[in-house]
């Protein structure tokens, strides 16, 4: 949602304006991969070949604008690199080209990625984000290794119509709250790849905000556009 606003020019609604936010559901964190096949077991080799030969190796996300392709964006502007984007219109044929060598790489969420990865077909490098994640504890962060990187990660949230009274935003805050903080909640979003990760209608509106200036700044200064 908010990388659409970030690389679309006009559309009909406002962020976080037209909406009430009521909070943050789970978030779910991006990665960067490489297929098994290559030679790399770490980011800075990575690194070293594509300085070594600047844009000729090349990563893959699903389409433009997508948290795949910003995370991918937000990585070479850290190192310092130059990779090539190759959008696909999902992972199934993402997945496909890697596994076959034609992409080496790859940005992309543990969701859609838990079976080539427990199939032994790709490799993760660095987290996209924050926090390491307790399905991949030994992947560093792009901050422990000394390039931090904004969160390219998926939230998952709820935003009522503007207007919707205060005290229904607050009852469905602590309804969500509650519901996020269940055991049954907490392993349904394990088999995706997510966490709960409860956030209130005012940091949340507050993260929009954030994030909106900050995809905008990164859209506007490697070029990203909405096709």
């Amino acid at each position: 949602m908010v990388l659409n606003a970030a690389v679309h020019p006009s559309l009909p609604y406002a962020l976080p304006g037209s909406f009430a936010p009521v909070g943050t559901f789970c978030t779910a964190p991006n990665l960067f991969w490489c297929a098994a096949g290559q030679p790399w077991r770490d980011l800075e080799a990575v690194a070293v070949a594509a300085r070594a030969a600047p844009g000729t190796l090349a990563y893959g996300a699903t389409g433009v604008g997508g948290t795949g392709h910003f995370g991918g964006e937000t990585l070479c502007r850290a190192l310092g690199i130059s990779l090539t984007h190759v959008p696909y219109r999902g992972t199934a044929p993402l997945m496909q080209d890697v596994i076959s060598g034609r992409v080496p790489l790859l940005a992309h969420g543990i969701a859609g990625a838990v079976g080539p990865l427990q199939a032994g077909h790709i490799r993760p490098l660095a987290m996209l984000g924050p926090k390491r994640a307790s399905e991949l504890p030994e992947v560093p962060t792009m901050a422990e290794l000394g390039r931090p990187v904004p969160d390219s990660g998926v939230w998952f949230g709820i935003l009522a119509p503007a207007g919707t009274p205060p005290a229904l935003v607050a009852r469905m805050s602590r309804d969500l709250e509650a519901l996020a903080g269940t055991a049954d909640a907490r392993a349904k979003l394990a088999t995706q790849g997510a966490v709960p990760d409860f956030m209130g209608p005012e940091p949340f509106a507050a993260r929009i905000r954030a994030e909106l200036a900050t995809w905008r700044d990164i859209a506007q200064s490697v070029g990203i556009k909405s096709e």
